[in-house]
C-alpha cells in the first residue's frame, strides 16, 4: 500500500517507491514515520559540509526523525546523524585509512566502525571499515542502499 497524501507529503521519486515497498512488504510502519523539516534538512546539510543527495534528502524528509524500530540500533536517523562524518573521518585518520572523502555525503553508521556514504559524483553508496583499504560501493543509490539496508536488518 502506497502512504496516504493525507498523512505525510511524500515526495516523487525513485526512494518512495523504495519506501512504498517498504511499507507493503511490512517492513516499515508508516503510521511511524517522521521526517525532518527543511530547516533540520539545512542543519544536517551544514554538518556534513556538502549538499544532500536527492534520494538521501527524501529520505530526511520522510523517515529519518524515527520509523517505530526500523533500523534500530543504526546511526541513521535524526539527530545521532549529526557528526556522523566527524566520527567516519576519525576512523580513518586512527585507523590510517588514506581515502578521498570530499565527495562523500555520509548517511549510516553501525557502532562507529562500519560507515557508508553517499558518492556525489555518481550517487553510488560506499562501505567504509576501521579495516578498509578503500571505500567499498554496495549499492548504486541510496534508495537501493536504504532498502537492502532494511530488508537485512
Amino acid at each position: 500500500m502506497v502512504p496516504s497524501g493525507d498523512q505525510h507529503a511524500y515526495p516523487a521519486g525513485p526512494f518512495i517507491t523504495v519506501y512504498a515497498r517498504l511499507v507493503a512488504e511490512g517492513l516499515i510502519d508508516d503510521r511511524e514515520s517522521r521526517g525532518l523539516s527543511e530547516g533540520e534538512l539545512e542543519e544536517v546539510s551544514r554538518d556534513q559540509g556538502a549538499p544532500l543527495d536527492p534520494e538521501y534528502a527524501d529520505f530526511l524528509r520522510c523517515m529519518v526523525a524515527g520509523s517505530g524500530r526500523t533500523l534500530a540500533g543504526e546511526t541513521v536517523f535524526h539527530p545521532a546523524v549529526l557528526g556522523i562524518r566527524a566520527g567516519a573521518e576519525a576512523m580513518c585518520t586512527e585507523s590510517g585509512i588514506d581515502c578521498d572523502l570530499s565527495r562523500a555525503l555520509f548517511v549510516a553508521s553501525h557502532q562507529g566502525y562500519i560507515y557508508y556514504c553517499v558518492d556525489l559524483a555518481d550517487g553510488a553508496v560506499h562501505c567504509l571499515t576501521e579495516d578498509s583499504a578503500v571505500p567499498m560501493r554496495v549499492a548504486g543509490s541510496f534508495s537501493a542502499f536504504l532498502f537492502d539496508f532494511v530488508k537485512s536488518g
